[in-house]
Formats: structure tokens, sequence, C-alpha cells
């Protein structure tokens, strides 16, 4: 067996990145709740967020929630090397990366790297956002947390 850095064997063990997308929760009054999603993201694939509508919702490489103020196709998100990145698709309501926004209403972003504990906003709030459907989605990010999804952490036990 080769014991080069590039070698077949190594390759084949690489991880996959991990991305897990929770709620992010200030005002439980204010803010949209949406069920944590968890997602591998294989190197060179694209996962496309936007609006929830019957025929995306269920596909894996989506991203999709149930708000008028996020856009059908709203940002991209990526990995390179390990590294997550995300891209604002010409959204007309915003993507924020902690509370900057990503570029101006209708057009594309630069990529920005994501990191753990990263906070992210789709859109802002309409109509001061009384109902869940014209809410802004804020996402706090998890970015490869293997040690909390290991079954043997002593947090997880009950």
């Amino acid at each position: 067996m080769s014991e080069n850095p590039g070698s077949d064997s190594e390759c084949s063990n690489q991880r996959v990145p991990h991305l897990r997308i929770v709620p992010h929760i200030v005002d439980v009054r204010k803010d949209l709740y949406f069920e944590v999603m968890d997602r591998e993201v294989v190197e060179n694939t694209r996962l496309k967020v936007g609006r929830f509508t019957e025929k995306v919702s269920q596909q894996m490489n989506r991203i999709a929630f149930k708000s008028k103020v996020v856009s059908r196709s709203h940002a991209e998100v990526w990995t390179e090397n390990g590294q997550f990145f995300i891209q604002d698709t010409k959204s007309s309501s915003g993507t924020f990366l902690n509370h900057m926004r990503l570029s101006p209403p209708g057009m594309e972003s630069r990529p920005h790297p994501l990191h753990d504990g990263d906070i992210l906003q789709l859109g802002v709030d309409y109509q001061g956002g009384v109902q869940d459907i014209y809410k802004c989605v804020k996402i706090r990010l998890e970015i490869d947390r293997k040690w909390q999804r290991n079954k043997e952490n002593p947090f997880r036990q009950q």
C-alpha cells in the first residue's frame, strides 16, 4: 500500500462535510420555527436554498422553507476542499451572513465562506412578520460537529 498523501486508499476514506441547519430562535413569539435539517455535502454538489414547493420539498439537494420572503431560488451552499460557502442567487429580499447583507436586491453575491456557529438570515420580515408565512428565516449553522452526533457523547445519554 502506498504511503503517499494522495493515495487511493486515503481518498476513499475522506470524510464528507456535514451541515446541520438549526432554527435561530431569539424570540419564540416572533421567529419562524422549522425542523432541523442535516445534510452531507459532497464536493462539487450545490445545495439550492429557497421557498418550499411540493415539487422540491423532499429533494436532498434542496433546502426549502415555508416563507414568502424567501425567493424560490434564494441562495446556494457548497463545499470546496472541506470549506463551506454560500452565495446569494439574485434574491429580492436578501441573504444575510452574521447580520451583513451579501448583495443588493436582485444581484448575485460573491461566494462567502461559512463557519460553525454562523447565523444566516433569508429575507426580512414582511407586514410586521405577524404570520409565519411572512417571517424571515433565521438559521444557526452547525458545521462538522461530529462529536455531537457520536452516540458515545456523554451529553446524549438519558
